[in-house]
């Protein structure tokens, strides 16, 4: 029996035009390893430049050859997860939900196979080219113009000076994709859609994120030796017109409490203390093996851009 086995829980839902059935037409339990159920939880890039979304793999092995028979592309995906699996009173946490893409089956010569979808947090034809309703901007401050957009999604990693700087721009713009893309590189260094809480539907936040002067910013920064931190290396950008910016790869046991833009803590080989933000978070969760949450960081106190 493995220490850290984890269990699964993977609810499916009819989506018809937005609106959910009220009850999961198919449930995936796993008990003591089974099924075995592979969770791959990565990034990716958008069409537009800078802007990441976090997605899913789900792989299902040797599985009931009609298990999927009602399952269908859009369909929603709740996906959640409960540790040391041998312990009956712990409940499941929610990891996130999104939306069911086309599967793909592999076939293997000692007869196992594979079923994997992906999982994602966005229809992107649909939501880039979403009309707005407010679509001058100009003469409004950053903070305002995002907040107007992206309502109660929005969650700004930004320093005050650059929220409250005024757009003196001629800034008109008809479509989320329009919006995102006049902001990327000018006023917000990286747009991250990650996932929401859990409700009725496939909820999301958008991660707004400047890296420089993030040190100036008064905020608590959680330990990652309270989250089993396993590993961690140093890695340095070089540039001849930028200090050297540093950026850490970190490797914990998955826990759902450490999202892009937190601000974390650790200590270096040197025995100091370097205070970072997470730039990227992926993970590769399965029954039958350690559950791993890998983070991407770089130092608060360099800048990355002028």
């Amino acid at each position: 029996m493995l220490l850290f086995q984890y269990d699964f829980k993977i609810e499916f839902y009819s989506n018809n035009r937005g609106f959910l059935s009220l009850r999961p037409k198919l449930v995936i339990e796993t008990k003591k390893g089974t099924p075995l159920i592979n969770i791959l939880i990565s990034n990716e890039y958008s069409a537009l430049k800078s802007m990441q979304c976090k997605k899913a793999q789900l792989q299902f092995f040797n599985m009931p050859l009609n298990f999927n028979k009602s399952l269908k592309i859009g369909d929603v995906v709740n996906i959640f997860y409960r540790k040391f699996s041998y312990e009956s009173n712990i409940g499941y946490k929610f990891i996130m939900a999104g939306y069911l893409g086309a599967p793909i089956d592999f076939d293997f010569e000692n007869g196992d196979f594979i079923c994997e979808y992906d999982v994602c947090l966005i229809t992107k034809y649909k939501f880039l080219n979403k009309k707005l309703t407010v679509n001058n901007f100009s003469g409004k401050s950053l903070e305002e113009s995002i907040k107007s957009v992206f309502k109660d999604k929005a969650v700004i990693h930004i320093n005050r000076e650059d929220r409250e700087r005024i757009i003196d721009e001629d800034f008109y713009v008809s479509t989320f994709k329009e919006f995102i893309e006049r902001l990327l590189g000018k006023y917000v260094h990286l747009i991250f859609v990650d996932t929401g809480d859990l409700t009725s539907k496939v909820d999301i936040r958008f991660v707004f994120i400047n890296f420089n002067a993030l040190g100036n910013v008064e905020s608590f920064y959680k330990n990652l030796q309270d989250y089993s931190l396993l590993f961690i290396t140093q890695k340095e950008l070089r540039d001849l017109r930028q200090p050297n910016f540093d950026f850490w790869s970190a490797t914990l046991l998955f826990t759902d409490k450490i999202k892009v833009g937190d601000r974390v803590k650790f200590i270096n080989q040197y025995g100091e203390v370097v205070k970072a933000v997470v730039k990227e978070t992926s993970a590769h969760l399965t029954n039958m093996g350690k559950c791993i949450l890998k983070l991407k960081l770089y130092n608060v106190d360099k800048v990355l851009y002028e």
